[in-house]
C-alpha cells in the first residue's frame, strides 16, 4: 500500500477515534503538513522525509518516515533521548493511540525497548555507511543503529572503532539488548574503546553475549 493511501487510512483513524480532540492531540492532514513545513531544514527531518504526527505540547514528536530504508514506520523525534523508530507502521501507531486514550497513558510510555528493524537492511547499511562519510551527517548514526539486524558484522566493526563515542556506544548498548555469540567480536572491540562511557556500555555488552 502506498504512503498516500495509508495516511488516507490513518487520518480517518484519527478522527474517527477522536484522536485529535485528545491530549495526545493526533494531528489532522492539514495541521500535519503545517507544523511539518516548521521543520524543514532539520538535517534529520529532511532524511527521512518526515510527516509530523503530532504535537503532545512538548518538544519531542511522532514522525512518519516518508523515503528511505524506514519508509512507513514511526519515528520519535526528542531531545531527551536517542530518536529511533518506534512502530513499525502508521496502523500500529494508531492502535498505540487508542489504547494511550484508553488507558489515559502517554504514548511514549508505550513505544517497545526494542525498535522495529528496518524492512530494508541493505538499504538501511549503505544509508548509514553515506553518513559516515558526511562530517555534518554522521551524528545522527546513533538514530539508526537501533534499527539494524546486528547481521552485517563488518559495519558493525566500523561503528565500533568510530572516533565519534555516540555511535559506538549506540552499538554496544544495542548488542546488550540483543546479546548474540556472533556478536561477541563487536562488544570486545567496544569494550577497548578509547571513552570509557563506550568500554563501560561495551564491557555490559560483553557480559550479554556471555564474554
Amino acid at each position: 500500500m502506498s504512503i498516500d493511501k495509508q495516511l488516507t487510512e490513518y487520518f480517518g483513524g484519527v478522527s474517527r477515534f477522536g484522536l485529535a480532540d485528545s491530549d495526545l492531540n493526533l494531528l489532522g492532514r492539514e495541521a500535519a503538513e503545517a507544523l511539518t513545513h516548521g521543520f524543514e531544514g532539520l538535517a534529520l527531518m529532511d532524511l527521512l522525509d518526515g510527516l509530523v504526527l503530532d504535537d503532545p505540547g512538548t518538544s519531542n514528536h511522532h514522525v512518519l518516515v516518508r523515503t528511505g530504508p524506514l519508509a512507513g514506520q514511526v519515528f520519535h523525534l526528542c531531545h531527551s533521548d536517542v530518536p529511533r523508530t518506534v512502530f513499525p507502521s502508521l496502523e500500529a501507531f494508531l492502535a498505540a493511540g487508542v489504547r494511550a486514550l484508553e488507558e489515559a497513558a502517554f504514548l511514549e510510555d508505550l513505544h517497545p525497548e526494542l525498535s522495529p528493524l528496518a524492512p530494508d537492511q541493505a538499504g538501511l547499511v549503505t544509508f548509514i555507511e553515506r553518513l559516515l562519510e558526511d562530517e555534518g551527517l554522521e551524528d545522527l548514526v546513533p538514530s539508526f543503529v537501533p534499527s539494524l539486524d546486528l547481521t552485517d558484522v563488518a559495519l558493525l566493526e566500523r561503528l565500533a572503532l568510530a572516533e565519534n563515542f555516540f555511535i559506538a556506544e549506540a552499538v554496544a548498548l544495542e548488542i546488550a539488548k540483543r546479546p548474540a555469540a556472533g556478536l561477541a567480536q563487536v562488544a570486545e572491540l567496544c569494550s577497548r574503546h578509547g571513552h570509557p562511557q563506550v568500554a563501560q556500555a561495551g564491557a555490559a555488552a560483553v557480559r550479554a553475549v556471555g564474554g
